[in-house]
């Protein structure tokens, strides 16, 4: 269970027990527009009611040549200030993108950086593969 479902559900079990909103407030740390709407969707739904709206939405797409210069970027060059594996903020800032699109872009491909050292390198870590 994610912490908002775990929250929602603590919002119900608060509501059901005959606690005021302001006690669910302070307990909860929520807002009463929070407490509105989470307890009219559940009148209404039950325990679908609780779920977010856009759980089902669409896995994100990104443009091919966006995904392609990532994935060169992680397999082919290093981080100009030395370090030896990129990290998602820094391949982004690099490529003027979101550190969270690199993160899905590897996430997706099932990309690990590769470590740049003398040592023994993993399989798994190679990221060339993809290109």
């Amino acid at each position: 269970m994610r912490a908002g479902e775990a929250r929602r559900a603590r919002l119900i079990l608060l509501l059901g027990a005959g606690k005021t909103w302001a006690s669910i407030r302070e307990r909860l740390g929520c807002n009463d527009a929070f407490i509105d709407r989470w307890s009219k969707r559940y009148r209404a739904q039950r325990l679908a009611g609780l779920r977010p709206r856009r759980a089902d939405r669409r896995e994100r797409r990104f443009p091919a040549p966006l995904e392609a210069r990532i994935l060169l970027w992680t397999a082919k060059r290093t981080p100009s200030d030395g370090s030896l594996r990129w990290s998602t903020r820094k391949l982004a800032v690099q490529l003027g993108v979101s550190h969270m699109t690199v993160a899905r872009v590897w996430r997706k491909h099932d990309v690990r950086p590769p470590v740049r050292s003398p040592g023994r390198v993993r399989e798994t870590d190679r990221a060339s593969h993809l290109i």
